[in-house]
Parts: structure tokens; C-alpha cells; sequence
């Protein structure tokens, strides 16, 4: 802890690390939704998959969302775990793998993780490796929350629904290039 504390202090030197669930326990419920919102509107907005949702969803969706902080070279997920939700990159970047071959790197605004959990997979495990490459703050979607997004939230559903489609269209055109069966 006192090497986290030691790092952010020389890498933010005037912000201030916080213990969010702490400070937002005690707060009424609206009140943590408004400064949620504060917190979390910019990636929100930047990511694709959230952006073209209506103002209370993404409101509901900044609710949901947990920061979590990555050093280089840590393990975000492996491969053939079950996914306990999904990840969208705020500042760094990941580089993303299957079967130790590199995939691409996931840069500010990316979603990484949703795969499994939108059906993607065969067994319903995560079927590739995260890997912060430099100094890493994720955005988490817990698998509860998106379901509750997804049952609760008109918007969400539609949206995912668009956003599974597209990815399901990218993979049949893959498959089609290389001849390789879906």
C-alpha cells in the first residue's frame, strides 16, 4: 500500500488518491449516483458502447462503475476464467492476447472483457489475456451490473443488443476471409 500511495503521490502530485466506496457509503443514494456522474461522464461518453444511451442510463451506468489501477505489466484477466465482468481502459493502455499470441492494444474509451459475457465464448471463459503495458486506470462493469443495465434500462438493452450484432458481423467477416467456420 505504501508503494501505491508512494507512486500516485509522485505521478498526481496534486490530486489525491481516495477510497471511493468509503467516501460514498454513507451518501443518499442520489447523491452518489450525481457525484458518480461527476466521476466517470468523461469515459462514459467516450466509450462506444455507452455513449449512445440516454442520460439516465449513463447516469445508472456511472453508479455502477469501480476504478481500478494497474501497474505495468500486471495481469488484468486470463485466459479460461470466468468473467466477473468487463473492463474500459480511462488512461493507459492494455495489450490484449490469445494463446500468448499479441492481439491489439485497448487504448482510452476500449472495452475489453465483454466477450464471454456477451456469449462469444464456447465454454463461457474468457478466451484472452490482459496485460497493462504502462501505468493503467480501468473503469469495472461487474456481470450483476450489466445484467441489471440489460433487465432495468431499456436504453442498455438496445444498445448492447446493437453492439453484440456488430461484433457477431465482424466475426462471420473474419471467418469469411480466412474460411474459417463460426
Amino acid at each position: 500500500q505504501d508503494k501505491a500511495e508512494s507512486y500516485y503521490m509522485r505521478r498526481f502530485p496534486t490530486e489525491r488518491v481516495f477510497d471511493e466506496e468509503n467516501i460514498f457509503r454513507d451518501l443518499p443514494v442520489e447523491i452518489r449516483k450525481e457525484l458518480s456522474l461527476e466521476l466517470y461522464h468523461d469515459i462514459v461518453e467516450k466509450c462506444p458502447l455507452f455513449a449512445s444511451c440516454d442520460y439516465t442510463t449513463r447516469k445508472e451506468i456511472c453508479s455502477l462503475l469501480v476504478s481500478v489501477y494497474k501497474a505495468p505489466a500486471m495481469i488484468i484477466t486470463k485466459e479460461n476464467e470466468v468473467p466477473d465482468g468487463l473492463y474500459i481502459v480511462r488512461h493507459g493502455d492494455v495489450d490484449i492476447f490469445q494463446k500468448a499470441t499479441y492481439l491489439f492494444s485497448a487504448g482510452p474509451g476500449d472495452i475489453f472483457g465483454e466477450n464471454a459475457i456477451l456469449g462469444l465464448s464456447t465454454d463461457g471463459k474468457r478466451s484472452r489475456k490482459a496485460i497493462a503495458s504502462k501505468n493503467t486506470e480501468l473503469c469495472f462493469l461487474s456481470s450483476d451490473s450489466i445484467r441489471h443495465l440489460i433487465l432495468d434500462f431499456p436504453s442498455f438493452d438496445l444498445v448492447w443488443r446493437h453492439h453484440l450484432t456488430l461484433h457477431i458481423a465482424k466475426l462471420d467477416a473474419v471467418a469469411f476471409t480466412t474460411g474459417e467456420v463460426t
